[in-house]
């Protein structure tokens, strides 16, 4: 998830290691990261992305294309959270014995 700034992903390019023993993998890796220690934040994004080659411009670009799309997935589920809510009041009356509402178009 990525609430500010321009997202990054992975890859498909690697660089190929010497093959390694699984245990000895196992041993020596470490524990594993928190979901908060593996978030990274506007800044850090920032200066990989800058790193792997990106112009301020082209970040400036993702970041609005970013907080477009993220404008427009709360715009669509304030939407889906009304609709349902109205569908809900609409059954709630009609189980109720109450005259269903007529809507004048």
């Amino acid at each position: 998830d990525c609430s500010d700034g321009a997202p990054v992903g992975l890859g498909w390019t690697y660089k190929e290691n010497d093959a390694t023993c699984i245990e000895l993998y196992e041993k020596n890796r470490g524990t594993c990261r928190t979901k908060f220690e593996l978030k990274l934040s506007k800044k850090e994004r920032r200066k990989k992305l800058k790193y792997i080659g990106m112009s301020s411009q082209e970040i400036a670009a993702a970041e609005k294309q970013a907080a477009e799309v993220r404008h427009q997935r709360v715009k669509e589920m304030t939407k889906q959270m009304n609709a349902q809510k109205s569908e809900k009041m609409l059954k709630e009356t009609c189980s109720s014995g109450e005259r269903s509402p007529t809507f004048l178009g």
